[in-house]
């Protein structure tokens, strides 16, 4: 089974550091970005985004 994968995305390092350390011991995948157009990048390698807001 494929892990669930989380975007996260915030401008503030420290908050994305301790959130994907948090998030990655739940057998999360992370991909992280720092802005919105790097969230846009980040997302644009997958065919289909299931998407939970």
């Amino acid at each position: 089974m494929m892990k669930p994968i989380v975007l996260l995305v915030d401008d503030e390092a420290p908050f994305v550091e301790t959130m994907t350390k948090r998030l990655s011991k739940r057998d999360l995948k992370i991909i992280t970005a720092f802005s919105g157009e790097e969230a846009l990048e980040s997302c644009s390698g997958f065919k289909k985004i299931p998407c939970r807001l």
